[in-house]
């Protein structure tokens, strides 16, 4: 693999979800709380207007509980996902996909027992499109901390990556975190709680966090200042384009509400302003997810569940997007064998001898365009489909061998 061309393709991967995620003009706010209104189930999703906190039901769900969970979207797939568990098995964590313009729900395998995320955040990292989720894990004996994960879109299957503190019962308990919310330089803040000791006088208090991606580590920033009801330490974050740190938490003993909250200081102020004592949105998720998408779907030119601004072959369908030399451009729509920007008599030659050659993952040979693992006939033809043709067109690179500006 040409390793300068595959930092490129890296490179040019983070560009587009940054800028996707820099340029999301007219986004919608969602989040996770429990069923409301006509068909309320278990949970619902909500749209929340992120001005004022006013919040309206999406989708209801009958048979799963993600109203405590964490909200994640994914720019790439133009996908939700959330954490919780399913009504037939509350005790095992599981992730889900949620379609958020026909409200459908997909369930991911069950996790192992040591791993409960049903409670925690979620959020995907703008820079990488790693997910992160937070939660419990135990081996022989339950950690104090709650724990970062990884955790895999396709499967849902979590990878611990470390705690965000210490473990009982020598100084500092641990820390609880909760709610977790990337902003666009890639920094990731959590909502949460010290469990007790010297530096955590206060367990009952919310306390913004920045969390460490390698290790987990949690570093306070400062206490959100509400004290009633579930406050915010439970609580879900998202950024807004303009930097704002949004997230929802107690208005009061009864209900919930929209709040900012200082990145610097962790001071948290209300949109709701002065609502009556059980006057807030209460059913929209103080201890949901909280999470922006754009408000309308992004193109997906060939319907392979990738969006034309991450697909390597937006016009041919690819959904395993193999990019055997990590140019950009998926094999499926890369007959370019010698890279010089143009498919012709020169790759037929280069082709014609991988012919029989073994392929396989992760990788592959460059000449499998269908990615089956075998360079055969079925090549042949899709390969001739491709000459005479720059590679492309792709939604990580320009035509020929010049990345997109």
């Amino acid at each position: 693999m040409n390793g300068g061309k595959g930092a490129l393709a890296r490179t040019l991967i983070a560009v587009a979800i940054s800028i996707s995620i820099a340029t999301q003009a007219m986004a919608a706010l969602y989040a996770t709380g429990g069923g409301s209104g006509p068909g309320a189930g278990l949970s619902a999703l909500y749209m929340v207007d992120p001005l004022t906190g006013a919040a309206s039901v999406v989708w209801n769900f009958q048979d799963v509980h993600i109203y405590a969970g964490g909200l994640a979207y994914d720019a790439a797939t133009d996908t939700l996902y959330a954490t919780g568990a399913e009504d037939s098995s509350t005790g095992t964590s599981r992730l889900f996909a949620i379609n958020r313009f026909t409200g459908a729900i997909t369930s991911f395998a069950g996790m192992p027992s040591n791993i409960n995320i049903t409670s925690g955040g979620l959020a995907i990292s703008p820079l990488t499109g790693v997910m992160y989720a937070t939660g419990g894990f135990s081996e022989a004996a339950p950690h104090q901390s709650t724990a970062l994960f990884t955790i895999d879109k396709s499967t849902g299957v979590a990878t611990l990556v470390g705690f965000a503190g210490g473990n009982c019962c020598a100084g500092d308990f641990g820390i609880n975190l909760n709610g977790l919310g990337f902003r666009s330089d890639g920094t990731l803040y959590a909502n949460g709680l010290g469990l007790g000791g010297p530096s955590y006088l206060d367990p009952a208090t919310s306390h913004l966090y920045t969390v460490e991606l390698a290790t987990g580590a949690a570093s306070e920033i400062g206490p959100s200042g509400v004290i009633l009801g579930r406050s915010l330490k439970y609580s879900g974050l998202a950024f807004a384009d303009d930097g704002t740190l949004l997230s929802l938490g107690s208005l009061d003993a009864a209900s919930g509400a929209l709040f900012t909250v200082n990145t610097t200081t962790g001071a948290a102020t209300s949109l709701a302003g002065s609502v009556p004592y059980g006057g807030g949105p209460i059913h929209f998720g103080v201890d949901g997810g909280l999470v922006f998408a754009p408000a309308v779907p992004a193109p997906d030119s060939d319907a392979d569940g990738i969006v034309d601004g991450f697909d390597n072959c937006t016009l041919l369908a690819n959904p395993a997007q193999v990019d055997s030399d990590q140019d950009g451009y998926g094999n499926r729509c890369d007959g370019d064998l010698n890279n010089n920007g143009f498919t012709n008599g020169a790759d037929t030659t280069l082709f014609r001898l991988q012919l029989g050659q073994p392929s396989g993952p992760p990788l592959y040979n460059k000449a499998d365009i269908n990615a089956n693992s075998f360079v055969n006939g079925a090549d042949t033809t899709l390969f001739r489909q491709l000459l005479g043709s720059p590679p492309g067109p792709s939604g990580l690179a320009c035509a020929g061998t010049v990345p997109c500006p």
